[in-house]
């Protein structure tokens, strides 16, 4: 752990709200600092392309185990939230890769180069890609969508049980909760968790040994969260000094490689782990007050991550999607604008859920 972050821990700070920034004027530092992205039509409809995908086949599948297993959802405010976590933040980055993948559809690779040839406009390029990518995804994604609506709903709906759900379940049993109800062990003690163990079933279904292998490794990044959730309620030593959301950020993405395998370098899969952190830093900044509230440190409380850290990270993650798709053969303006405009569309719509609360 760091050394700012363990006298953080044994000599709390009397004002630990950090650079003075309170309430307000601290979320309204970090849109600033994120800034007003581009609401361009074509902006738009790439963004929309990728979006409408999510939405699809959310509707398709996950749906249906709502029904079976927790109904009662629809009518909390966790379900917004929900939504908003698998079909924003998580299932957008494997359809992201897919795009800018060295496997990138033909049919992409066809459009881009036409547009290129002809120096057509970015929403030629976009338009384009809405018309596209759904008979691509329904043609050539089929394993893919479904798992990847799957393991976006799984991460979303366990952080919310464990975090939620657990109450009457002493801190340092619930990982070891957690691990038993995902191997089929235990019965899951609400509906919540029943929802977390089909979704989990499911990944299963259509597997060979080789990818039950595969999603086991991969699952198991949950549990490791789960454990390490209780050593940060406990206020444990971190030795990565981040107040052990390592574990967490590393996890989910782990299960949603998993999920475009086919599609997955270790570019494109160190962008994802990137996001993670990313995503993570802006949420623990957006939450700063309430997390300290409810006795909940991390590593913005402590001073780890600063107002400049999310800057740089932020930076960094565009830079890296834009040089993703340029390392991978499209460097024609146009599209390279959308990829990175995009991004930051996508962070800006996040984070506005996040500081008005229906996100975080």
């Amino acid at each position: 752990m760091s050394e700012v972050a363990l006298r953080a821990v044994q000599e709390p700070a009397e004002d630990p709200v950090y650079e003075g920034l309170r309430g307000e004027a601290r979320k309204q530092a970090i849109v600033e600092l994120i800034g007003e992205p581009d609401r361009s039509a074509d902006v738009q409809a790439f963004v929309d392309a990728l979006r409408s995908e999510t939405a699809r086949y959310w509707t398709r599948y996950i749906e249906p185990l709502i029904d079976q297993h927790w109904p009662e959802v629809r009518s909390t405010p966790f379900y917004t939230k929900f939504k908003i976590g698998a079909q924003k933040v998580y299932a957008p980055a494997p359809y992201t890769v897919a795009v800018l993948s060295r496997r990138r559809p033909f049919a992409l690779r066809f459009l881009l180069g036409a547009c290129r040839l002809l120096r057509l406009p970015g929403a030629a390029i976009a338009w384009g890609m809405k018309l596209l990518l759904p008979l691509y995804t329904r043609l050539f994604m089929r394993v893919e969508n479904r798992r990847i609506a799957l393991m976006a709903a799984f991460i979303a709906s366990a952080d919310e049980a464990f975090d939620h759900h657990l109450n009457h379940v002493p801190a340092d049993e619930r990982s070891g909760l957690l691990r038993r109800i995902l191997e089929g062990r235990a019965e899951p003690p609400t509906p919540s968790l029943r929802l977390v163990q089909a979704l989990r079933r499911a990944m299963d279904e259509g597997c060979d040994a080789d990818e039950l292998a595969e999603i086991k490794t991969a699952t198991e990044g949950c549990c490791r969260w789960g454990e390490a959730e209780v050593k940060r309620a406990l206020r444990e030593p971190d030795p990565e000094g981040l107040c052990h959301r390592g574990a967490g950020i590393r996890g989910g993405i782990d299960g949603l490689a998993w999920t475009a395998r086919g599609y997955v370098s270790d570019a494109e899969l160190h962008w994802m782990y990137d996001v993670s952190y990313f995503v993570q830093m802006v949420d623990d900044w957006v939450d700063l007050e309430k997390d300290l509230d409810e006795d909940v440190w991390t590593p913005v409380a402590d001073g780890t991550w600063t107002l400049d850290t999310v800057r740089q990270w932020f930076d960094r993650t565009t830079e890296t999607v834009v040089g993703i798709a340029r390392d991978n053969g499209e460097d024609y303006p146009p599209y390279l604008r959308l990829v990175g405009e995009g991004y930051r569309h996508q962070v800006r719509d996040l984070l506005q859920d996040m500081v008005k609360g229906i996100a975080d």
